[in-house]
């Protein structure tokens, strides 16, 4: 007998079973690492100034893209890219928050309930923040490419509500990485090394993904910068805004 009562059969079974398999597919990993750099690019363009807003623009463009394209990514990507693998309801996502301790913490596969609304949150404050930016005006030189679809009131307004996004985007940026690095401390699961490699220890047979649709994931990130790219070239010519 093993220890536990395993036969050495047993044990060999148990290790053929647990294994360290592919959870998070190259799409989805690259769209996170590109996100962050969009996302650091935009504010750090904002804080530089006027000089800079062309690049701050850019910035907008690329996020607004990759949120697109996770947006539908979370419904024909694999397996723990879809948003109805990890997306649960009120129940499910206090349960969650009951265990975060070291003694009940129990670690999942793919996202947890708790950290599924966090995602959702960013994605939704993220695309509004780009949406309100392509109507948007500085109120000195600068206007979105899409001003010229709302009166010059509108587009203040716009303005307005773009700049007090940013501060709710950099609290809830904040609140993620705490998050991550409470995981990583204090509860010893560790969610940084799987989302850059890919792999997690201990993923039962038959629980891995085997395919990581990277041509699908081209062909929608494709689509998606056409998608930005008509939308911009298509809009009417920027009116007088009265400065």
């Amino acid at each position: 007998m093993g220890s536990g009562g395993y036969t050495v059969q047993q044990s060999r079974d148990v290790s053929a079973a647990v294994r360290s398999g592919l959870i998070w597919d190259l799409p989805l990993r690259l769209f996170h690492g590109l996100l962050l750099i969009a996302t650091s690019a935009a504010f750090v363009t904002q804080w530089l100034g006027d000089a800079w807003f062309g690049w701050h623009r850019w910035a907008g463009y690329a996020v607004l893209v990759l949120i697109l394209f996770r947006c539908v990514w979370g419904f024909c990507g694999p397996r723990y890219a879809r948003f109805s693998s990890f997306i649960r309801g009120p129940r499910q996502v206090l349960a969650t928050a009951t265990r975060l301790s070291r003694v009940r913490h129990q670690s999942s596969l793919g996202h947890n309930p708790l950290g599924a609304w966090m995602i959702v949150v960013l994605l939704l404050i993220l695309g509004s923040q780009t949406l309100l930016g392509l109507f948007a005006n500085d109120e000195v030189s600068e206007v979105g490419p899409l001003v010229g679809y709302v009166t010059a009131h509108l587009s203040h307004v716009f303005a307005h509500y773009h700049r007090v996004l940013s501060n709710f985007i950099l609290a809830a940026i904040a609140l993620h990485l705490v998050a991550v690095l409470y995981y990583q401390w204090v509860l010893k699961d560790d969610l940084i090394r799987p989302m850059i490699s890919g792999f997690k220890a201990q993923v039962p047979r038959g629980l891995a993904i085997t395919s990581q649709r990277l041509w699908l994931a081209l062909m929608l990130l494709l689509v998606a910068a056409g998608a930005v790219l008509a939308l911009i070239l298509s809009a009417p010519a920027v009116p007088d805004l009265g400065y």
